[in-house]
């Protein structure tokens, strides 16, 4: 099933405050994967967060993927 977000984003400038709503896809780690693969790189290491923590697919607050060309 897709999964979809929705979020209210304000960006403040010198001029004023820009608001306007982002919307996000949400991916499986399967299919980020798949998508890298189909585009010609391979998965080398995964992680978690950006301090390098182990990937668990339903805590992780990110997937942070290393790949290379291939």
């Amino acid at each position: 099933e897709e999964q979809r977000e929705e979020k209210a984003v304000s960006m403040k400038r010198t001029w004023g405050t820009k608001s306007y709503t982002a919307y996000f896809r949400l991916f499986s780690l399967q299919e980020i994967k798949h998508e890298l693969e189909k585009s010609g790189f391979q998965v080398i290491e995964t992680f978690g967060s950006f301090r390098s923590a182990p990937l668990d697919e339903e805590k992780s607050p990110r997937y942070i993927l290393v790949s290379k060309k291939l």
